[in-house]
This record gives C-alpha cells, sequence and structure tokens, in this order.
C-alpha cells in the first residue's frame, strides 16, 4: 500500500513537469480585414490566448481599424465609414491535421464599432461571433494563422479575415 502511495505522489509530482513541456499562453499580430455588402475596412488585430490543453483554448483579441472606406450616404452623398477599436472573446477548439497544419474552430461574443461621417457619435454593437481556421506551424512555437469570423453587427452580417503570425510562449 505504501509503494502505491509513493507512486502515486511521484506520478502527481512528475505531472507539472509533463505540463511544461507544451506552451499553453500564445499571442498573434496581424492584419483583418472586416467586409459586408457595403464596405471593407482594415485593421491591425493581436491576439492572446491560453491553451488548457491541445484541443481547447480560450483567447480575447483587440484590433484598430487602420484602413476605412465610403458609403452611401443619406440624400445620395458618400460618407466616410472608419473602424474603431474592436475586440472579442473566444472559446477555440483545435484539430491537428498533421505535424504542420492544424485546423481550428472559435465562437465568442465581439464588439464591433464604426464611425460614419455625417452620424452623430459611434455605432456599435456586441454580436455573437463564430468561425474558424487553419494554423500552418514552422515548429512548436511559430505558425501562420488564417481565418474567417461571421459576426452580425445590428443589420449587417460581417466577414472578418484574418491573416497573423502566432507565437508561443
Amino acid at each position: 500500500m505504501k509503494r502505491a502511495i509513493l507512486a502515486a505522489l511521484l506520478a502527481c509530482a512528475a505531472a507539472p513537469a509533463l505540463a511544461q513541456e507544451r506552451e499553453n499562453v500564445y499571442g498573434t499580430l496581424g492584419f483583418t480585414y472586416l467586409n459586408d455588402d457595403e464596405f471593407g475596412l482594415g485593421a491591425i488585430t493581436a491576439r492572446a490566448g491560453y491553451e488548457f490543453n491541445p484541443s481547447f483554448a480560450v483567447e480575447g483579441e483587440l484590433s484598430y481599424g487602420i484602413f476605412d472606406d465610403e458609403i452611401d450616404g443619406a440624400g445620395g452623398a458618400d460618407a466616410d465609414i472608419e473602424l474603431g477599436v474592436t475586440f472579442g472573446a473566444f472559446g477555440v477548439y483545435r484539430a491537428p491535421v498533421s505535424d504542420a497544419v492544424t485546423l481550428f474552430a472559435r465562437g465568442g461574443l465581439y464588439r464591433i464599432e464604426f464611425d460614419v461621417e455625417g452620424n452623430d457619435g459611434n455605432n456599435d454593437d456586441i454580436a455573437p461571433a463564430f468561425g474558424g481556421g487553419a494554423e500552418v506551424n514552422f515548429d512548436d512555437r511559430n505558425a501562420l494563422r488564417f481565418g474567417l469570423t461571421f459576426a452580425d453587427v445590428g443589420d449587417n452580417s460581417v466577414e472578418l479575415f484574418e491573416a497573423s503570425f502566432l507565437r508561443r510562449f
């Protein structure tokens, strides 16, 4: 009985060391293109996440608009539209296809802020969002990430296309 308890204690002591072999925290930096039927906007996007295990993670992201567009304004005149600061929180499921490619699906909430010329204040909304994509791994720590996320913001359905560099810490 003492040997079984000793073996269990040794196994518990070794578990954190084994868990440390995989990097659980990651970050990304890249470009996001937000598109709907009326406009297309670009943003720099940073993301941070924590992997509970190789399959499940949570992540938060923050984007800042850098490319604006024009939409049809009131009275037929064009109006500038700008993307403000946007952010989201997601649950992520990952499925490795090979050593080099991992597919992912994600779902959560996304806040998008638009500033339309001639419109008082900002137009912002918090909306459910879902999507997926792929990570192309160079090694255990570095990857390129490509994704597509869908969100319904007010009366608009928007698609967010992203390409970013991923680094595990």
